[in-house]
């Protein structure tokens, strides 16, 4: 399937889940994940224990949007790539 980028937004990688996203945000730059249904309920009641979460050992978050019927997650982007692949 053709992926196309929203503007400020290029297309990385799409899972079961939904499809994920690099961007930035006030000059950093970061990852997107839109999910949508059901995944996107449970993923907005994540987002407030998220929002409240701020240790350097945790990936960042850095907020939600909506994009039509799916829920964006936005997070820090890890330049190195996903923990079991540095591992």
């Amino acid at each position: 399937m053709l992926q196309e980028d929203s503007p400020g937004e290029k297309f990385l990688a799409e899972g079961g889940f939904g499809r994920v996203y690099k961007s930035r945000k006030n000059d950093m730059a970061i990852i997107i994940k839109y999910v949508k249904g059901e995944v996107a309920k449970k993923y907005k009641e994540e987002s407030k224990i998220l929002e409240s979460l701020n240790n350097g050992s945790i990936v960042g978050y850095k907020g939600t949007r909506q994009k039509g019927d799916q829920l964006g997650i936005e997070m820090e982007y890890c330049e190195r790539g996903s923990l079991s692949e540095c591992l």
